[in-house]
C-alpha cells in the first residue's frame, strides 16, 4: 500500500527505557501521554508502533486482512485462552464464522430478544439488586453489571441461567484480561509451564465443564431456539464428543460469552462512574426515564424515545471505551498516510486516543454528551468515533451491547433512584479491558 504524491512522515517515540519506567501505568493512559509528547503515530522503541489518527487507524482496520494479521502479541495471549473463536480467527475460517455468527448479531435478529432481555433484567434486579433497597446499604454497581451482563448474555445465547456459574465465568475473563496486558509485549507460548499459564489452563477446563453440557444438553434437545448454539450446530453440523468442530463451537462460544459480557458491563459500570462525576447530566436521563408513558412497548426503535440515554452513553464510550485498543501485526512493509510500518512489527491503534485527539474533538477530556446529538453526529466524520473498531473486522456484537447498555440503564433507573457517591475516581483493574475497580452507589425503590 503506498501513498501516493506524499513524502514519508518521520515517526518518534521514546527509546526502550524510556517506555519500560511506565509499565506499571495503566497502558491506555501512558499511551495517552505518548500522543500529546509525540503525535499521531508513536514508535514506541522497537516493540511497536501506536497509532493515534483517525484516518491511519481506519485505513488499517480497513485493508485489515490484506495487510495486517492477528500475529501480534495481543492477539496471541487472547488465541491462547479463547482458541480459535472468532476474535483470533483468520483467513478463510474466519469469514466463514463471519458469515455464520451474523444471523445472531444483525440487527433484527438482536432486537427480536427484547422482551427476553428484558425479563433477565427484572428479574436480577427483582432478586439481586432490590434487598439492598429494602436496607439502604451501599452497593458496588460495578459488581452488579458484571452479574447482570451474564445473566443475559447466557439466557439469549445459550438459553440458559448461569447464575450458578457466575463465579467461573468471571474468573476466566478476568484473569485472561489481565493476561492479555500484563508485562512486556511479547508473547511466551502457553505450554511454558509458568504460574499465570497453569491457572488459565484450569480455569479452561472449568470453562469448558461449564459449556459443553450446555452443548450436549442442546444436542439432545428437540426444541429450536435461534440463538448463538442454534447458529453453530446449523452451520458447523451436530459434533460428535471429540471432533474439531465441537472444541470449535466451545470456543466460540467462550468468546462470545466474555466479549458480549464483559466490555458491556464494563462499559455500564464508566457509565455510572460518569453520572456521578456530572449530576446535571444524571438528572436529565432520570427525567426522561421517569416520563416514559406507562405500558411503553420496547421495539428496535426505542432509542430514539431515549436520546439523554444514548447521547451520555455514547460520550461515555467516547472518553472510555472498554475496548481501549487494537493490535494487529503487518504482514509487509506498508505505507498509510505517508507513514511506513515495517514488516513484521506490530501496531496498536489507540481508540481511546483517537476518541480525545483535540484534532478531532473540541476540549477532548471534557464530559460533553451534546457530541451525540443530532446535528453533531451527522455532522461528524464516523470514523471519529468507534468504540467498536472499524472495518470487517468490527466487533459484531456492537448491536447487542448497545441494546444491553440501553435496556440496563431504563430498567434500573425505571425501578430505583440511584444515588452514585460523589468524588470516586476511576481506579481501572490492571486488565486489557478497561473497566472500573468499584463505583459505590446507594439505591432506593421509586416504589417507596
Amino acid at each position: 500500500m503506498k501513498a501516493a504524491n506524499m513524502d514519508v512522515i518521520k515517526v518518534k517515540g521514546p527509546n526502550f527505557l524510556n517506555f519500560l519506567n511506565r509499565r506499571n501505568e495503566y497502558p491506555a493512559f501512558h499511551f495517552h501521554d505518548l500522543m500529546h509528547k509525540y503525535g499521531a503515530v508513536v514508535k514506541c522503541s522497537h516493540l511497536f508502533y501506536l497509532v493515534n489518527d483517525a484516518d491511519v487507524g481506519k485505513e488499517i482496520l480497513l485493508k485489515d486482512l490484506k495487510y495486517f494479521n492477528q500475529q501480534d502479541f495481543i492477539s496471541k495471549r487472547t488465541r491462547a485462552v479463547f482458541g480459535e473463536g472468532l476474535v483470533t480467527n483468520e483467513g478463510a475460517s474466519w469469514a466463514s464464522q463471519r458469515k455464520l455468527l451474523y444471523s445472531v448479531f444483525r440487527y433484527k435478529s438482536v432486537h427480536e430478544s427484547i422482551n427476553e432481555t428484558i425479563t433477565t433484567i427484572n428479574d436480577y434486579l427483582d432478586e439481586c439488586v432490590s434487598p439492598f433497597s429494602d436496607k439502604n446499604e451501599l452497593i458496588d454497581i460495578a459488581k452488579e453489571m458484571e452479574h447482570l451482563t451474564i445473566m443475559i448474555s447466557g439466557k439469549v445465547f445459550f438459553d440458559t441461567d448461569l447464575k450458578p456459574y457466575i463465579p467461573d465465568v468471571q474468573n476466566i475473563v478476568l484473569t485472561s484480561t489481565k493476561y492479555m496486558s500484563d508485562g512486556l509485549p511479547f508473547y511466551i507460548p502457553l505450554w511454558v509451564p509458568t504460574k499465570t499459564h497453569l491457572s488459565l489452563k484450569n480455569l479452561g477446563r472449568r470453562v469448558d465443564n461449564i459449556l459443553s453440557p450446555l452443548l450436549s444438553k442442546r444436542l439432545k434437545s428437540k426444541r429450536v431456539k435461534p440463538d448463538l448454539i442454534h447458529a453453530l450446530l446449523q452451520g458447523l453440523g451436530s459434533p460428535d464428543l471429540f471432533s474439531k468442530n465441537r472444541r470449535l463451537i466451545i470456543d466460540e462460544m467462550k468468546t462470545m460469552l466474555a466479549g458480549a459480557y464483559f466490555p458491556t458491563s464494563s462499559t455500564l459500570s464508566l457509565f455510572w462512574l460518569m453520572m456521578g462525576q456530572n449530576p446535571k447530566c444524571f438528572q436529565k436521563i432520570k427525567h426522561e426515564i421517569k416520563n416514559t408513558p406507562e405500558g411503553y412497548t420496547f421495539t428496535s426503535r426505542f432509542y430514539k424515545d431515549f436520546p439523554e440515554t444514548t447521547k451520555a452513553l455514547f460520550e461515555t464510550m467516547r472518553l472510555y471505551p472498554s475496548a481501549f485498543s487494537i493490535w494487529r501485526k503487518t504482514k509487509q512493509k506498508c505505507t498509510i498516510k505517508g507513514y511506513v510500518f515495517p514488516k513484521g512489527k506490530s501496531v496498536c491503534i489507540s481508540m481511546l486516543n483517537i476518541h480525545r485527539n483535540p484534532k478531532y474533538w473540541k476540549n477532548p477530556e471534557e464530559f460533553n454528551p451534546e457530541r451525540f446529538n443530532e446535528i453533531n453526529s451527522k455532522n461528524r466524520p464516523k470514523h471519529y468515533f468507534m468504540p467498536f473498531g472499524w472495518g470487517p473486522r468490527k466487533c459484531i456484537g456492537d448491536y447487542f451491547s448497545i441494546m444491553v447498555m440501553h435496556l440496563a440503564i431504563i430498567k434500573i433507573l425505571g425501578k430505583f433512584d440511584v444515588e452514585i457517591i460523589e468524588n470516586q475516581k476511576l481506579i481501572p483493574r490492571p486488565l486489557a479491558i478497561l473497566c472500573p475497580d468499584k463505583v459505590i452507589a446507594k439505591i432506593k425503590s421509586l416504589d417507596d
